[in-house]
Formats: structure tokens, C-alpha cells, sequence
């Protein structure tokens, strides 16, 4: 089965109650795809996007290392082996 990864971090990994996650590419081509795929409870939801379909503007995604926001956005397409990787905010002085 051709599968991506998406790795969670941080307090990220509390709310969706795993590190890591393989999802089948067929479900997930695409970044909004994949999100709309793990938020699937409210609580996870609120933990990623601001509206629906708008991510919150302090959650970095990223593909292969790349921020999708220098991407395609949410359309940033996926292929075989990408690992998408998602960061809350980050604080701190």
C-alpha cells in the first residue's frame, strides 16, 4: 500500500495521541486532504485550524522538510514515502 506519514510534535502529540501516523495516499493526494483526514474530532480540529479549511495561521506544516506556505498550501501534493510533519505554535524567549 503507497502510504505517506504524518508526524505530529510537541503538544501536537497529545491531541492526536501518537507521534506518528501512516495514512494510504489514495485517501490523503494533498495536505488538505490529509488534514481533514486526522482532524477528525473536534478537539483536533480546533488544535489545527482557525475556520474550516483555514489552518491556524501559527501551525507549521511541512513536507520533506519544505513549509507548505512556500508551497502550494493546503493543495501541496503528496506522493509515495513524503512525510508531512506538523507543528504547533512555538513560544518562548
Amino acid at each position: 500500500m503507497r502510504t505517506v506519514k504524518a508526524r505530529f510534535f510537541a503538544d501536537l502529540r497529545t491531541v492526536f495521541g501518537r507521534r506518528m501516523v501512516d495514512i494510504p495516499l489514495e485517501r490523503a493526494p494533498d495536505i488538505g486532504c490529509l488534514l481533514d483526514l486526522v482532524c477528525d474530532t473536534p478537539q483536533r480540529q480546533q488544535a489545527v485550524f482557525a475556520a474550516p479549511g483555514v489552518p491556524r495561521r501559527e501551525i507549521a506544516v511541512l513536507v520533506n522538510g519544505r513549509n507548505i506556505r512556500f508551497l502550494d498550501r493546503l493543495e501541496t501534493k503528496l506522493c509515495e514515502g513524503d512525510e508531512v510533519a506538523i507543528f504547533p505554535p512555538v513560544y518562548g524567549g
